[in-house]
């Protein structure tokens, strides 16, 4: 069934209480950027391992995080945030 406060309390102790507002407020205008994501990847990683953290979720099924795959899908995160630091704020108009 999943554990949703249990889901709430980990996000609250991985992202400081003073940068949510900043955040929600981004993410109601549509304003969704690589450094956002970049972000929350740190968080997602911070809050533990993801088979875990995805048990949390009511709805998400140990089909869609087989034991054995959370730590391939650790390291898929982090080979993303490598790639994220090879950027640069630069864009392309």
């Amino acid at each position: 069934m999943g554990d949703i406060s249990g889901f709430m309390d980990k996000i609250h102790e991985v992202v400081p209480m003073d940068q949510q507002p900043e955040l929600l407020q981004k993410l109601s205008e549509g304003n969704f950027t690589l450094r956002i994501m970049y972000e929350q990847f740190q968080n997602i990683l911070k809050m533990g391992p993801i088979g875990q953290v995805f048990s949390m979720l009511p709805g998400f099924s140990s089909e869609l995080m087989p034991k054995g795959r959370e730590k391939e899908s650790q390291a898929k995160i982090k080979r993303y945030m490598t790639m994220m630091d090879s950027m640069t704020n630069e864009g392309k108009h």
